[in-house]
């Protein structure tokens, strides 16, 4: 009977290393094709012939983002020569101070706000802080859409911040949210989250003692669920336009309670482009040759003006900011060149 036992421990023993070396390879190959798709992907972008954007590239792929309640993630602290984040997870703006009798600027967005493909002096809050007497905040965080940045705002005003004025300049990651995969999403890894949590009362409390320090998958072998039918473009813009406005109904709310003033900035992307203004380096970009490009231009395009039709009292639609411009500005769907920012920059001040 002894030696049964410890048999079926020992078989159990090899289905779990089994399972486990399974995972690994499964992980290890995931690695890898990521890696050679993304070192695919860079090879066509124009923007790492310059030294420098390379240069901040190869920063930018050391930042941690650190789960937060809420909103899903934030940087970690991180320092380099062109790249400065702090404890709070907000990144350096040159220029701005902490003086209490000048008005408090706070800007909201994705990675275009934050300053990817940017030194600190570049991005956008930075260049508005070198022409206008302000106290400045970058809140901008890599991969956030609109919702994310609302209920950040509502985290920094909870614990007694007071801006005087807000700026959201949003579009780009709210279509991909929208339109990249078969189902919207809030935030982007919505799904795969879903699936690594499962049953959340499941999981093992904190501090909880006793508790095995690893977590087996066992749901490799699961049938996988049919994919759901791809929306309309009609459905995509409207969803978008749809959760846009609900975000606008909750800044008007905050904004009379806590007295401050805000505009809403649809930025500019290579999917509002005109197709005349294009460069070759432009036209050659990942994004421009995807399959989805011109349901994204589609989608984009109304999505912004209808939200424009709505409500017209403080959003402004950059969208076409670059018409008649014919160097590159787009490094990539929506990140832009140090002059494509400034160009922005100018143009946000100008309405602030």
């Amino acid at each position: 009977m002894r030696r049964w036992v410890i048999r079926g421990i020992v078989l159990l023993f090899i289905v779990e290393l089994s399972l486990l070396v399974v995972m690994l390879g499964r992980y290890i190959w995931s690695t890898y094709k990521q890696r050679q798709e993304a070192n695919e992907r860079a090879s066509k972008m124009w923007a790492y012939r310059d030294p420098l954007y390379a240069q901040i590239d190869r920063e930018e792929s050391e930042l941690i983002e650190d789960y937060q309640p809420f909103v899903g993630w934030k940087t970690r602290e991180y320092h380099s020569a062109n790249i400065n984040v702090d404890a709070e997870g907000v990144r350096r703006t040159i220029g701005a101070t902490s003086a209490s009798d000048i008005p408090s600027i706070y800007f909201f967005g994705g990675s275009s706000m934050w300053g990817v493909g940017h030194r600190d002096e570049t991005n956008i809050p930075s260049l508005v802080a070198s022409k206008v007497k302000a106290s400045i905040v970058n809140y901008g965080e890599i991969g956030y859409g609109i919702s994310q940045e609302v209920i950040r705002l509502q985290q920094l005003l909870k614990s007694g911040k007071r801006p005087n004025h807000v700026v959201f300049y949003d579009g780009c990651n709210d279509l991909f949210l929208t339109a990249l995969d078969s189902v919207p999403h809030e935030t982007f890894r919505d799904t795969t989250m879903r699936k690594v949590l499962g049953n959340i009362w499941k999981l093992p409390r904190e501090g909880k003692e006793g508790v095995l320090p690893w977590n087996f998958n066992l749901n490799l072998f699961q049938r996988k669920s049919p994919a759901p039918t791809r929306q309309s473009e009609e459905e995509l813009v409207n969803h978008l336009v749809q959760s846009y406005m609900g975000n606008i109904e909750i800044l008007d709310a905050l904004s009379k309670a806590y007295d401050f003033d805000y505009l809403l900035f649809w930025q500019p992307t290579l999917y509002s482009r005109d197709e005349s203004d294009l460069t070759d380096d432009e036209k050659r970009l990942p994004d421009t040759t995807d399959p989805l490009y011109k349901e994204f231009v589609v989608i984009y395009k109304q999505a912004g003006q209808k939200i424009f039709a709505e409500n017209p009292h403080n959003f402004y639609d950059l969208s076409a900011v670059f018409s008649g411009e014919k160097e590159s500005v787009f490094t990539d769907s929506c990140h832009l060149t140090p002059d494509g920012n400034k160009k922005v920059s100018d143009t946000i001040l100008s309405l602030l």
